[in-house]
């Protein structure tokens, strides 16, 4: 016998053909399984309300979900039943998997600071002067430095614009640097001196001030990157050239 109990394959029969059987014959098996499973073991999970996008019953309480993800119901509880008593505090929506690229800020990340990793502030200035001492003129008032993923959990503290200016090779110097989720940045005091001394709150954006000045968040942002001298599509295609890209 073979396989599961079939027959073994005859002399000169193609060996692939039993091989494929016996995969999807596993394969059921295992769907079979899981499929039990699923049925035996779902269970009812109740809230306050369960948004469903439905344009006929968009907001209901409860939903039945199987071990291995699956949601087989979602309904409302009747009015005074068990279910709708257990209801438990809070809301649920349903999830959204969001697979993207950002293939400009990948463009400009090619030709700036990687700031990937870095765990202290002396980290941050070496890569800087480093980058400083590949691209000779960077960092004037037509050209800013650029560099992207610093982090103020590894750094210790919110950066400011101080902290730049602790390495007397970067004074003066015209710094913008994308913080590692790229919804804030990082600037220098150069930059700081180009906009009004009293900055106004932003709606939906945050300029923090404390321990300093120097890092602008979501749609404060706006107020830096308003000034920033963007690169032109020569300075663009230079680059690329440049690179091979």
């Amino acid at each position: 016998m073979g396989w599961f109990g079939s027959p073994r394959p005859e002399a000169g029969s193609p060996f692939w053909l039993y091989t494929s059987a016996a995969v999807v014959g596993i394969a059921g098996y295992v769907g079979y399984r899981q499929g039990v499973a699923d049925h035996f073991f779902s269970e009812t999970h109740c809230y306050q309300s369960v948004r469903t996008h439905s344009a006929t019953e968009p907001y209901v309480d409860c939903f039945t979900v199987s071990p291995s993800g699956t949601f087989s119901k979602v309904f409302q509880s009747e009015p005074n039943s068990a279910l709708a008593k257990s209801a438990q505090l809070g809301h649920v929506i349903p999830g959204l998997w969001d697979g993207h690229g950002h293939l400009l800020q990948y463009g400009e990340f090619l030709n700036s600071v990687d700031l990937f990793g870095s765990s202290s502030f002396d980290q941050v200035r070496s890569r800087v002067k480093d980058y400083l001492a590949e691209n000779p003129g960077s960092g004037s008032a037509q050209e800013w430095i650029r560099g992207v993923g610093w982090d103020q959990m590894a750094l210790g503290h919110m950066p400011t614009a101080a902290d730049l200016l602790e390495d007397s090779a970067l004074k003066d110097l015209y710094i913008m640097l994308d913080r590692v989720d790229v919804h804030c940045i990082w600037v220098s005091q150069a930059v700081l001196d180009l906009l009004p001394e009293s900055l106004p709150d932003v709606p939906g954006g945050e300029i923090v001030r404390d321990p300093g000045m120097g890092v602008f968040c979501d749609n404060a942002m706006d107020v830096v990157m308003d000034i920033w001298p963007k690169p032109d599509s020569k300075k663009k295609t230079e680059v690329c050239q440049e690179r091979h890209v």
